[in-house]
């Protein structure tokens, strides 16, 4: 079985790479294209042409460099991590709609985003850190759910994709209730960020926030670039993957 999967795969990467290549050509330009876009338009209309030249106004450079360009720098990044992270995920549980969702990282993140909403108004937070509090409380949630996952996964000695899943449902149902009673206990000025926080928005992005958030991405891509052997084992199944190590 393992030949066999091996040989179609050497006999269609030819195939599957000439498909690539103009497809990430248009990608890339469709990317340059919007990238430019951003940058050029909003509440002060900045030409393009001037953002390719550099010859925009002392107001116009001021919103291009300070408050557009960290909001476009952090959402390219963003979409990045998640496309990657969507990809290893897909690999992980042979599952085209896999998502972080599904195993319950992203309810965790929410789940410590919202209780520093609520709660970090009664910390005694330093100055230097508070930009970067919301942000440090989601990853944490995050990670101590991938850390409790795992630890369930691998509680009889040999790594389960279904006991993710399980373990994954339950915690994204226990983060509900954590999200629904912060929702209830917090007032109307915190209740109004939370909502805000969980549609999304890269409008409070700057560089000071951009920055760090770009190395770990960027640490993480490359971490994952590395594994694509391993995710391609595991398409064969757990016991196989095992096997070839």
């Amino acid at each position: 079985m393992v030949q066999a999967v091996a040989e179609s795969t050497r006999t269609t990467t030819p195939r599957s790479r000439r498909l690539q290549l103009p497809a990430f050509a248009v990608l890339s330009l469709l990317l340059i294209t919007s990238v430019l876009v951003a940058l050029s338009t909003g509440s002060i209309a900045i030409p393009t042409g001037e953002v390719l030249k550099g010859t925009a106004t002392e107001l116009e450079t001021t919103v291009l460099i300070e408050i557009r360009a960290p909001r476009v720098a952090l959402a390219g990044f963003v979409g990045a991590a998640l496309a990657l992270a969507g990809a290893a995920l897909q690999g992980l549980f042979r599952n085209p709609l896999a998502d972080p969702g599904l195993i319950g990282v992203s309810s965790g993140a929410a789940l410590g985003a919202i209780a520093m909403i609520v709660l970090g108004s009664a910390l005694a937070i330093p100055s230097s850190i508070t930009p970067y509090a919301l942000p440090l409380s989601a990853v944490t949630g995050a990670l101590l759910v991938t850390i409790a996952l795992y630890l369930f996964a691998a509680h009889y000695g040999q790594f389960s994709i279904l006991t993710v899943i399980l373990v994954g449902i339950a915690i994204n149902a226990l983060a509900s209730v954590g999200i629904g009673a912060f929702q209830y206990l917090s007032d109307d000025a915190q209740l109004r960020t939370l909502v805000f926080w969980m549609m999304g928005s890269f409008g409070r992005a700057s560089w000071d926030t951009v920055v760090p958030a770009v190395l770990i991405i960027v640490t993480a891509l490359a971490v994952l670039f590395n594994q694509p052997i391993t995710l391609d084992r595991l398409q064969l199944g757990e016991a196989e993957a095992m096997h070839l190590g």
